[in-house]
């Protein structure tokens, strides 16, 4: 539902992805306005960076997630994410 959702209202996503998961990544492929790169680098964290937040999501056996509302945190994310979508394959 949420994809449908996303769609309706012209939301693009583009998805930053280790190497490890393309099999399960691979799933999300062909679905309108979403584009999957893949990375051998291993982030500590996941991060979802949208309209000046950063949702920070600590994945474990007891999951935790904060939202982080700050221009300059959101630049600064957006940055390091646009340069490693560049490098990314």
């Amino acid at each position: 539902n949420y994809h449908a959702k996303r769609v309706e209202k012209g939301i693009k996503v583009r998805i930053l992805s280790r190497k490890k998961f393309k099999n399960v990544m691979a799933k999300w492929h062909g679905n309108p306005g979403m584009a999957i790169k893949y990375i051998s680098q291993k982030f500590p964290v996941g991060a979802f960076i949208f309209k000046g937040h950063v949702l920070t999501v600590v994945w474990g056996e007891n999951p935790s997630a904060f939202i982080i509302k700050s221009a300059q945190n959101y630049e600064s994310y957006k940055a390091f994410f646009d340069e490693m979508w560049k490098k990314a394959r």
